[in-house]
């Protein structure tokens, strides 16, 4: 098996900046993210969730069953869990105060565990009114839009209970929230009653024409934190004639922010919230060319590449003191066509090269690329494949 290094000019690195579309869709306490319904009953991730982590999930019993595994000089202690403190004085751990660190009643190699299953999931959240703390946070990272918009110039003073926030884990928007992609539409009985966008691309959410408001039309009704996927509504203005959830602050109202599904009178299976936006997410790809130049990579160790009618047996010779020993001999096979039936072309060197290994520094595998169908070459062909990898 021949090995080549890479050369400089031979890899170069690039990077696609990408917008996704992200659709939210909140009726009744009920969540849909970019039109996704789960229906398989067993599933560990439910509507309005995305799931995070991959387990060996056992959908029969509702467990999970993570491995322990170890060898002589390898420590056990791949798999740890947690157990109150005062079940086990011995393994108190000082540092912690209120849990012990599982670490010395490990099982022996090889043995199974079960535990609930725990699924590791992310949704937008919404928080009504904005704890105190988070507003401290809030009034921080505002610095970095005041050349934006002076609507980021928050203080203590600045916000009130009615005020709500809306929350984007970074699974959903990636790097940033892509600026002037915000939309949000506030539905009553399938109608549009209002619609807000940033359409000014500076952290401010504007009330549009679309509906009616007494707000009237290009009224800011709330704040877009781009990079840390936060969108505060500030505006309790009534957009309509109602007895509750008729304001911004309202929206989004069953959004996993602890509302369950309506109740006879409070109007909220009426009430139908839409969040539309793009995220911004990068990706790198690495370009690499490997090359099969001419005179090379013409001789093949696949035993089928060789004509073994033409093995010959081994030879002993044994002449008093000189001894020998002759190996067989064996033709590579002429895979040369011709134009005539029948007739084999005269011999040349040819392969087909059906795969290209990739390795590190250290001479491991980390890569292969397979070709669609192997590739005929002869000693006077030099080829270069194009090998493109994302990360």
């Amino acid at each position: 098996m021949s090995k080549f290094e890479f050369k400089k000019e031979d890899i170069y690195v690039n990077r696609t900046k990408t917008y996704p579309d992200y659709e939210i869709f909140v009726n009744d306490a009920n969540v849909t993210i970019n039109n996704q319904i789960v229906t398989n009953v067993s599933s560990a991730v439910s509507s309005g969730y995305e799931t995070l982590y991959e387990y060996n999930f056992d959908t029969r019993f509702g467990n999970i069953h993570p491995f322990i595994i170890g060898g002589e000089n390898t420590p056990r202690q791949l798999f740890r869990a947690q157990l109150p403190s005062s079940s086990n004085p011995a393994i108190f751990n000082s540092q912690n105060p209120n849990w012990a660190q599982y670490t010395n009643l490990l099982p022996n190699i090889g043995d199974q565990l079960t535990s609930s299953y725990l699924s590791m999931t992310a949704s937008l959240t919404r928080e009504k009114p904005i704890l105190t703390r988070k507003r401290d946070v809030l009034i921080n990272i505002a610095r970095d839009y005041y050349l934006k918009s002076a609507k980021f110039k928050l203080t203590s003073t600045s916000f009130d209970e009615d005020m709500s926030l809306i929350n984007v884990p970074q699974t959903f928007f990636g790097s940033a929230i892509k600026k002037g992609s915000v939309e949000l539409n506030f539905y009553v009985t399938g109608t549009l009653v209002a619609r807000a966008t940033d359409a000014g691309q500076n952290g401010e959410l504007r009330q549009t024409a679309d509906g009616t408001t007494t707000t009237g039309p290009g009224g800011v009704i709330g704040l877009v934190f781009y990079n840390q996927g936060l969108m505060m509504l500030t505006s309790s203005t009534e957009l309509y004639s109602s007895a509750s959830l008729n304001r911004w602050v309202d929206f989004a109202t069953g959004l996993h922010d602890g509302t369950i599904s309506h109740t006879v009178g409070d109007g909220l299976e009426d009430r139908s919230f839409e969040i539309k936006y793009k995220g911004t997410n990068y990706v790198n790809t690495m370009t690499m060319f490997c090359h099969a130049k001419a005179g090379e990579l013409n001789s093949s160790n696949n035993p089928t590449a060789i004509d073994w009618s033409t093995e010959t047996t081994y030879a002993l010779s044994d002449t008093g003191s000189t001894k020998g020993f002759e190996e067989r001999t064996k033709a590579v096979k002429n895979v040369v066509s011709s134009s005539i039936e029948n007739l084999n072309d005269d011999f040349k060197k040819t392969t087909y090269i059906s795969k290209i290994n990739m390795y590190d520094d250290k001479g491991n595998l980390i890569g292969v690329a397979s070709m669609a169908q192997p590739i005929k070459k002869q000693e006077n062909d030099d080829y270069t494949f194009k090998i493109e990898l994302d990360t």
